[in-house]
């Protein structure tokens, strides 16, 4: 190897090194306004966003989009939409908007408002109110140097929601928002989800009344020539404040209905809280049918059972009004016989007491119809047709057969008074009315848990 003296090997390395130094200034110098203002003439420059950014017009254009809900801002029962508040995050690649870093200060990305770039047309297709496009002109689209277009629209979306209300308050929804291209065909524009995180949910702030428990997203084939994706949301509602106001004022006035039967008619109260019962289950339907849809696809089982026992009132008013006449039976006007023998059938069921201090031991005479025997205290009396005394109850009756047993030639019978009966009848229908509640009530019940339960799984995203 040939000798090199020391003053020639000095100048190359201090050369090697100057260059090292400039090449690490110039990539560390940060962008200038310049750059900035050069980089944004060199893009624009001729720019149409009128054109599709592709250099082959065979290309179709990828979009990718994430869906990140902020609120369900409300659920429409009778119109049968949802309301939400959610950002969508759109990305794709324009080929007219990069450029080489190193040549304007090494910018990797720029902001530009959206109406001077060509953004695609994308827009709700099941809103209930007119497609806008999203965004607004102002709303910044960041750009990268590759060209890769960030674009984050936020809006409120009012779409339209199948809701089924067979449950409800337990009842579980699954409504979608669907996002389709305006016009671009599916060979000009495709439109894919983000399957890692189909929604974003970190932002989300929980509602009060329903409960997102499940979400999915799926790209839907383009029937129309256009593409297609769908956000949906499995709404699970929750009953605590419909248990609270709804259902359990309705259980205890379910309990009252059967309470006008064992209200005494001598309060002269019956018919009054009989009719306020009525109007008080009024009351509770119009407010379970003020949050049902009004369509007659699907029936509510909390609005079936409040009008039947709204009916079942109705009823207990209509039965009021004959057993009260009833009470106020004249006493010199006895039940018949088979009247008397059913009251006395009721009485037997109900394991109730006898009540022969009401019974009337009625004689008729043979000699002259118009009067009647009335046994006594071993004393006999001629008296007008009609006139009842009570009976005694240390007196056996002359006959003690039945109806189909009894000879014509013996027309003497127990009679029953027509107190005793509305008694009677008051306390079998307050057992019959209540028992029909009780059972219609736990019915119910079981069937709004176990179908909201079921509901819960048939309508589960995959």
């Amino acid at each position: 190897m040939p000798f090199r003296p020391l003053g020639t090997q000095q100048p190359t390395s201090l050369i090697l090194w100057l260059l090292a130094f400039l090449a690490m200034a110039t990539l560390s110098q940060t962008a200038k306004k310049e750059d900035y203002y050069n980089l944004t003439d060199y893009l624009f420059d001729g720019y149409k966003k009128e054109v599709r950014p592709v250099f082959d017009d065979d290309n179709v254009i990828q979009i990718y989009v994430t869906f990140s809900l902020f609120q369900i801002v409300d659920m429409n029962e009778q119109d049968q939409t949802m309301k939400t508040n959610a950002r969508l995050k759109i990305e794709w690649l324009d080929d007219y908007l990069s450029w080489v870093e190193p040549e304007f200060g090494n910018i990797t990305s720029v902001m530009y408002k959206q109406s001077a770039i060509w953004l695609p047309d994308i827009v709700v297709g099941n809103t209930v109110t007119t497609q806008t496009q999203l965004g607004y002109k102002d709303l910044q689209v960041r750009i990268n140097s590759e060209g890769w277009m960030d674009w984050q629209p936020t809006g409120v979306f009012l779409t339209s929601c199948d809701i089924d209300v067979t449950y409800y308050p337990f009842d579980t929804q699954v409504c979608s928002i669907v996002f389709t291209s305006a016009l671009s065909t599916s060979s000009e524009l495709a439109i894919w989800i983000d399957k890692k995180t189909p929604i974003d949910m970190n932002s989300f702030s929980p509602d009060g009344i329903w409960d997102v428990i499940n979400c999915s997203a799926s790209n839907h084939d383009a029937k129309d020539g256009k593409a297609k994706i769908s956000f949906s949301l499995q709404l699970k509602r929750r009953p605590e404040f419909y248990i609270l106001n709804i259902i359990l004022p309705v259980l205890f006035l379910a309990m009252t209905s059967s309470l006008v039967f064992a209200l005494p008619a001598e309060s002269g109260e019956k018919m009054s809280l009989s009719i306020t019962v009525l109007l008080a289950f009024a009351v509770y339907l119009t407010l379970v049918t003020d949050s049902m849809p009004k369509t007659s696809v699907q029936v509510s089982m909390l609005m079936v059972y409040v009008v039947q026992l709204m009916a079942l009132t109705a009823l207990s008013v209509i039965l009021s009004v004959p057993l009260m006449r009833l009470h106020h039976r004249p006493s010199n006007k006895p039940l018949g016989r088979r009247a008397s023998y059913v009251i006395i059938l009721f009485r037997k069921l109900m394991c109730l007491a006898d009540g022969e201090r009401r019974l009337v031991k009625v004689k008729m005479s043979a000699e002259n119809d118009n009067t009647v025997s009335i046994i006594g205290e071993n004393k006999m009396q001629q008296v007008k047709a009609n006139a009842v005394v009570p009976y005694d109850n240390d007196e056996k009756a002359d006959d003690n057969c039945s109806d189909c047993a009894c000879p014509p030639r013996s027309p003497e019978v127990s009679h029953i008074s027509g107190e005793l009966a509305a008694e009677t009848l008051n306390t079998f229908f307050f057992f019959l009315f209540f028992l029909y509640s009780f059972v219609i009530t736990i019915t119910y019940v079981i069937l709004l848990i176990t179908g909201g339960a079921s509901q819960e799984e048939s309508t589960r995203l995959s």
